[in-house]
């Protein structure tokens, strides 16, 4: 395996980073340069498997066309290069990303004269203190803030043509979210110092490592999601918080990006992760390397960049697997998942109670089309917090917190909201997954309690009913999640009613196939896993899992939903948003060990 680094810069502490560590794992990398010399063919061989485009667009060459071609054929880091040509310049940054994120991108003007930055200040559109800045650019380096009119004067003496103009966003500085393969590696703030309003460390200011978890995790979905954007495998993202309206706000995307100051503050050999990076992609290379095999590494080498919550992928890899490698991470997470003693747990099963409260969720789609029935039922999110807390913390540490469940919970007006729940069918089937694991989880806890039961047919039935199509994943949803319920989360074979939920997996084997292009890759994959619980064979396994061959994220080795496109995708290219779908497809591709 061979590896190209095409830059414009083929020196400084990056490129020693990177040609050491390539060194350390025996990797051959050649750098290569737009400004060459002698015959095409001569530069085009020297290309090798995995293309690094690190700063070079060809701007100057007259045969950018056909080395973008041959270079396109490759597996090529940073590829927005190629279908994006304009990425480094930060109007059409904020341009693409006003499209996608309009609340949280920075308004921004192009003038060709003093006079016209006049009329957008008349206009009201532009307010004193405003920023001009080169379009091309890093490190602070030509940015002129304006704070009065006395200021404008100096603009005489630019091009502004070749200058961008945007209102100063109030800050307490910014941060820089350092991104690898769809990863955070880290994320690190700077504050200025000596300059009013620059926060670059180039003039002056200090840079420190991020540790606050919920802000590190509210950065770096809007970072992943605009790398994804802009198809950035490696890059530092820019963003502030505006300290007016606390909104996290798109200042630039960087894709030649300098890691000196950032591996200074975290540790991070970003050297070594890029070239570990390059040989997990080369893996695709490889003919007999399997789909799940290139998932299962590709995980697990980035285990310790996970956001906070990585228990999802732990335990399901712990339970359907008996992975002890899994278990031990779990040992390791169990703190931070139950606190460090009982009061602390309930301490933190409270607060946890709070946030799941209707009036404190996210409004996202599923959100907003459910919120009718979550009004109706405020706790049922907050119950089943306390409830899976339980399940899990049995069946993953051997820790029975009943009592913890008993103290936080009253146990008849959880029973009121099961029977009445049970009798509202709308609900049942807009809530889904929300309402089916609430009843499995009330089933399985208060067990000794006759009360709590029901027929799975009833969902059978529901599963059945008619639902429009764009609510297909509820339909399978609440499907998929009786079934998983049955087996106590992937604890235990599926014995009770095992009819009926074979009834219920040849009903979804036939209305996936009926409606295939409508369902998205993780109801099929889902779906997938509940057939193995099964033991059913499926006459959609094959289509699904070739579509999960062609799915490769162009970031890394995981899997995202290009053909079910809902048009999440162009967003949603990074490892963290694909857990669920990735954990369900390695499951996918195993048997169920309790069959």
């Amino acid at each position: 395996m061979k590896i190209s680094l095409i830059t414009k810069l083929a020196n400084g502490f990056e490129m020693s980073n990177l040609l050491e560590e390539a060194k350390n794992a025996g990797v051959e990398i050649d750098v290569l340069s737009d400004k060459r010399t002698g015959k095409l063919d001569d530069f085009t061989n020297k290309i090798g498997d995995i293309v690094i485009w690190r700063g070079s667009h060809f701007g100057n060459t007259q045969d950018k066309g056909t080395i973008t071609k041959i270079i396109s054929e490759k597996i090529v880091i940073n590829r927005g290069y190629i279908t994006q040509p304009y990425i480094p310049f930060k109007v059409y940054q904020q341009n693409i990303a006003r499209k996608y994120f309009p609340d949280k991108v920075i308004d921004t003007y192009l003038a060709s004269s003093v006079d016209e930055i006049n009329k957008f200040l008349e206009s009201g559109i532009l307010k004193f203190p405003f920023v001009v800045k080169p379009t091309l650019g890093s490190q602070g380096d030509g940015v002129v803030i304006i704070e009065n009119q006395d200021g404008i004067e100096q603009l005489n003496s630019l091009d502004l043509k070749k200058h961008i103009i945007q209102n100063f966003v109030p800050n307490d500085g910014d941060f820089r979210v350092f991104i690898v393969g769809g990863v955070v590696l880290g994320i690190i703030k700077r504050e200025r110092k000596s300059d009013k309003y620059l926060n670059n460390i180039a003039k002056g200011a200090e840079a420190i490592m991020l540790t606050d978890e919920s802000l590190i995790k509210n950065l770096s979905e809007f970072a992943l999601e605009l790398s994804s954007l802009f198809e950035l495998n490696i890059c530092g993202v820019d963003l502030m918080i505006n300290k007016d309206n606390g909104v996290i706000t798109f200042l630039e995307i960087n894709s030649v990006p300098n890691w000196h100051g950032f591996m200074q503050e975290t540790g991070v050999n970003v050297g070594k992760k890029v070239i570990e990076y390059c040989l997990q992609l080369a893996s695709r290379l490889d003919e007999t390397k399997k789909p799940e095999s290139m998932i299962h590494e590709y995980f697990y080498n980035n285990i310790e960049f996970f956001p906070s919550d990585k228990f999802h992928f732990l335990s399901r890899m712990a339970l359907w697997f008996n992975d002890e490698n899994a278990f031990n991470y779990l040992q390791d997470y169990k703190l931070k998942y139950s606190g460090t003693s009982e009061s602390s747990l309930k301490e933190k099963l409270i607060k946890e109670m709070a946030e799941v409260m209707p009036d404190k969720l996210p409004l996202k789609r599923k959100t907003v089309l459910r919120m009718e029935y979550l009004k109706k039922y405020p706790n049922i999110k907050a119950y089943s917090l306390v409830l899976s807390k339980w399940l899990w913390m049995k069946n993953i540490y051997k820790t029975d917190i009943s009592h913890l469940v008993e103290e936080l919970l009253d146990k008849e007006l959880v029973y009121q909201m099961f029977s009445q729940l049970l009798q509202d069918d709308l609900a049942i089937k807009i809530l889904s997954t929300v309402a089916i694991n609430f009843v499995y989880y009330c089933r399985n806890f208060y067990k000794e309690d006759s009360r709590f039961t029901f027929s799975p047919s009833k969902f059978l039935e529901l599963g059945k009913s008619d639902y429009e199509l764009s609510q297909n994943d509820l339909k399978i949803y609440l499907l998929t999640h009786a079934i998983i319920g049955e087996s106590e989360f992937y604890n235990q074979a599926i014995v009770d009613d095992k009819e009926t939920y074979l009834e219920m997996i040849k009903y979804l084997d036939g209305y996936i196939h009926e409606n295939y292009f409508s369902i998205s890759l993780d109801n099929k994959i889902e779906f997938l896993v509940c057939a193995k619980m099964l033991d059913f064979e499926t006459k959609t396994k094959n289509l699904i899992d070739e579509e999960a061959k062609r799915s490769f994220s162009n970031l890394g080795n995981y899997l995202v939903d290009k053909i079910n496109d809902r048009g999440f995708y162009k967003t949603s290219d990074c490892l963290y948003k694909a857990e669920h779908r990735n954990v369900l497809y390695l499951m996918s591709r195993s048997a169920y060990r309790f069959n």
